[in-house]
């Protein structure tokens, strides 16, 4: 732009001067704040971008490491004036208004839109337009209630947001704002040349209700690790109960920042429950979390499952990996899976009495290298293995890593493996106590992880490792762990049959008119995701909308009743067939056993009774999930099982079971599983869950809960991501095809 007018001095001054305004007002309409600011000695450099495409800028942090975007919280009106719909116009937005990202629940300042390792140009979270999926947002989630205002309404506060109005338990759906309240903001540098990024909200009301809320970033130079530190003060005359939580949208998938692929893996650490065997031990295997085609995963880890305050993600191909840890315990974690994205969510549950505060923090460490998290200090993330077969000497070689958050040198990793079961066992087939092994490591950082294969025991069985990182003095990492050796180790990978194999999936979902395919139900959904883990090629199929039997179910190994509400009659011929010459079948609650009267296919003769527990879920954020668990029905085993291997049961986790089949059992069944109750269920039930039989050549599981669980349909948690719930049901249908035992061979 010319804004020399030699002819008119007076015009081109008030040029500049309206330029110069207009600039003003935009940065008070959008909150541009163009300054970039970086210590001349290379520390973290705060820069200001419109990331999102909806002229606010967020801002952005970054040190060799990482690069931190932030949302500040400032919304865009949807109403501009003609001045403001003149600037966004000039700077390219058209004047249209972005889909709304702050509402009623989400903390509006703050808001992580992503985290990018650079070294690998890892790109951790989703940022989906069409959901309006962005980052690591959080929320309060439990609103506070100051006072009715009508029959089942009240006004609220949203912790982080303002105040509102709300219907019930004033879930954020039913939330109206009143007011926000406004954030103000204060940028440090500390003298490392790191920065400090605090926000401040302060909220009074005249119902006496008020409080301080903070939450501070703090990036340093050289670390791979983000630091948020929250504090939430009660300022009023009233107390404050409430809940927080994290709702990050993960999306590691390898060269793909839009979702999450097999690749992926997560770990949350889980203490098994009970008296048995494995009582006591954490599970921190990487688990898969599941990705069933058209439905989701959903559910939540009670805070005595929770052995840690942490959780860990990451990829397979690529090595990257990501620690997220509180100090503080959790009184449960939800998680969830959908097709492009999964979370992790840990709850924290917040009572204030005026004057009180509590203050919270989070690291978020990120780094490249690791199979996988066993644990972490305050300056390390330890990982360990043992390899799945002995090595030619006859020994489990271990495999451990580390990983610091900065570049370090010099550095002492000791590790000790002691028998943690039967300690006063002797004699050749006794675990073996191991002397310590001392090593050092000369460099280790987010891109330098150090590795060191030992030769591990020679006994399989249950053994203590102890891994401990030293940086001369100061111990960077103190981790212990029991760990399984042997081939029959617990995880939660699925054994891939080594045959193809192809399987019918039965539902009452209509095919489409036009193309005649099916959109399977959810619980028909669950099974072909689990099946096609577990390497089977799987179709679908509705008997009542064919009347015949296809030539593709005759060439299937396994054909599965997922939720088909009537069995039509030639159907009961066909699967008698196909499963006395040597297939199998699986058929799944809920179960209509009237046309099997005159059958010997099933190992059950009729349902005596229907239990029905479900009810509306826990609402995001309420505190429901408290103690849920014991006012459900839970699975236990009844023997040893090929379908159960590896899987931990009641009272280890829980299973959430709200609906379920009481059946009579024939002398030809053989019961797998039953329900295990909670302490406050009602009725008290303890029938058979998983009925097994033979017919013919063939065999049959009968699992009397529907699949996908219900509470509702959906509530299929078995553990952490789904990976246990997807193992057993893909276990049903390996043994039923008979790929758990050797009996199929490649001809069939």
């Amino acid at each position: 732009m010319n804004f020399c007018n030699r002819k008119n001095p007076r015009a081109s001054a008030a040029s500049v001067l309206a330029f110069l305004i207009a600039a003003l007002v935009f940065c008070s309409l959008y909150g541009a704040e163009p300054e970039r600011t970086a210590d001349v000695n290379g520390g973290v450099i705060l820069d200001y971008q419109d990331l999102t495409g909806d002229g606010i800028p967020e801002i952005v942090l970054e040190n060799e490491y990482l690069r931190i975007e932030i949302m500040t919280g400032k919304k865009v009106e949807a109403k501009r004036d003609s001045l403001g719909r003149t600037l966004a116009g000039l700077l390219g937005s058209q004047g249209k208004a972005p889909k709304p990202r702050y509402d009623t629940r989400f903390v509006w300042a703050g808001w992580i839109n992503n985290i990018t390792f650079k070294p690998s140009g890892q790109r951790w979270f989703a940022n989906d337009s069409v959901h309006q999926w962005h980052g690591i947002p959080e929320e309060f989630g439990q609103a506070v209630k100051m006072r009715r205002t009508g029959r089942n309404e009240f006004e609220v506060i949203k912790v982080g947001i303002g105040t509102c109005t709300g219907k019930g338990i004033s879930h954020h759906s039913s939330l109206k704002l009143l007011k926000a309240f406004p954030w103000d903001r204060v940028v440090r540098t500390t003298e490392r040349g790191g920065k400090r990024v605090l926000f401040r909200q302060k909220l009074s009301t005249e119902l006496g209700y008020g409080y301080l809320l903070e939450k501070e970033f703090l990036l340093e130079p050289g670390r791979s690790e983000l630091l948020i530190r929250r504090r939430l003060k009660n300022t009023g005359r009233e107390p404050l109960h409430t809940t927080w939580y994290t709702h990050a949208f993960w999306a590691q998938a390898a060269g793909n920042a839009a979702g999450y692929d097999a690749d992926s893996w997560t770990t949350i650490p889980i203490r098994y429950r009970g008296n048995g065997p494995r009582a006591g031990i954490v599970d921190t295997a990487s688990c898969i979390p599941d990705r069933p085609r058209g439905t989701g995963v959903w559910g939540a880890i009670p805070a005595d499952l929770l052995a840690e305050s942490w959780y860990a993600s990451g990829n397979r191909k690529t090595g990257d990996v990501f620690l997220t840890r509180l100090d503080t315990p959790l009184a449960w974690d939800r998680v969830w899976t959908y097709e492009s994205t999964y979370s992790c969510e840990p709850f924290v549950v917040i009572d204030l009495d005026p004057g009180q505060e509590k203050t919270w923090t989070m690291v978020r460490t990120v780094g490249v290298g690791l199979t996988g998290v066993r644990g972490a200090g305050p300056e390390a993330v330890l990982n360990w293995r043992f390899a799945r077969k002995a090595d030619r000497n006859g020994r489990w070689p271990l495999t451990v890593q580390c990983l610091t958050a900065d570049l370090r040198g010099g550095l002492t990793l000791s590790l000790q493996v002691t028998p943690a079961a039967n300690k006063n066992a002797k004699g050749p087939g006794a675990p073996q106590q191991q002397a310590p092994v001392v090593c050092g490591v000369p460099l280790c950082g987010p891109t330098a992880p150090f590795e060191r294969v030992l030769p591990g025991p020679s006994v399989p069985g249950l053994y203590l490792v102890r891994a401990i990182l030293k940086d001369r003095s100061a111990v960077l990492a103190d981790v212990s762990r029991v760990c399984e050796v042997g081939p029959g180790a617990v995880t939660p990978e699925l054994s891939v049959s080594a045959f193809p194999a192809a399987a019918t999936v039965f539902t009452g979902a209509v095919p489409d008119a036009k193309t005649g395919r099916i959109t399977p139900s959810r619980a028909a959904a669950y099974v072909g995701n689990a099946l096609r883990a577990a390497g089977f090629q799987v179709r679908f199929a509705n008997p009542t909308a064919s009347g015949k039997a296809e030539r593709l179910w005759n060439v299937s190994r396994v054909a599965v009743l997922a939720d088909v509400p009537r069995v039509p009659g030639y159907l009961v011929g066909w699967l008698e067939s196909f499963v006395k010459s040597g297939n199998g079948l699986v058929m799944c609650a809920p179960l209509d056993l009237r046309p099997f009267e005159f059958s010997e296919l099933l190992p059950v003769s009729h349902v005596t009774a229907n239990v029905n527990l479900a009810a509306p879920r826990p609402r995001d954020g309420t505190r429901e999930f408290i103690g849920d668990s014991l006012e459900r029905y839970h699975l236990a085993a009844v023997r040893d099982h090929p379908i159960i291997q590896g899987l931990p049961l009641y009272p280890e986790v829980y299973q959430d079971i709200a609906r379920l089949s009481l059946v009579e059992m024939k002398p030809t069944g053989t019961a797998v599983l039953r329900y295990a109750p909670g302490s406050l269920v009602r009725p008290r039930v303890s029938t058979p869950a998983l009925i097994v039989g033979r017919y013919g050549a063939g065999r049959v599981a009968v699992f009397t809960s529907p699949v996908d669980w219900g509470l509702p349909a959906y509530w299929v948690l078995y553990s952490r991501l789904g990976e246990y719930h997807r193992k057993l049901l893909a276990q049903m249908g390996l043994w039923a095809g008979g790929f758990l035992d050797g009996r199929a061979s490649a001809s069939r």
